[in-house]
């Protein structure tokens, strides 16, 4: 999934408006795999890892990295009903390469490749 970069109306989209948005070449990709299980999800992040059970709780204790992932996952894997089913979640992202944050959508890409 490509990042996006909002070149004018960034905020105006709120208001109804429009926007002039371009995908860049950055990248970031979610590669899920299921198998029987309780309902954990573990996720991963370069050398960051983290496993999420069943209740919510795990997930508001999530590593920063992965805190917006660990959202999406968990909310995802309980509308679908998941709860035999154990997830693995390899995030690999180039979004945020680099000092400092970007702005090129990583929080929204992540999420929304996650579900």
């Amino acid at each position: 999934m490509p990042g996006k970069l909002f070149l004018a109306g960034e905020y105006a989209i709120t208001r109804g408006g429009s926007a002039v948005v371009a995908a860049v070449s950055r990248r970031l990709s979610c590669h899920a795999r299921t198998r029987s299980g309780n309902g954990r999800i573990a996720l991963r992040h370069g050398a960051v890892a983290w496993t999420i059970g069943p209740e919510a709780s795990t997930a508001e204790t999530a590593p920063p990295e992965l805190r917006f992932v660990a959202f999406a996952a968990w909310t995802a894997a309980r509308i679908l009903g998941l709860r035999t089913v154990d997830v693995d979640l390899d995030i690999t992202s180039t979004l945020d390469e680099g000092p400092g944050k970007t702005g090129l959508g990583g929080s929204a890409a992540v999420t929304a490749a996650t579900i």
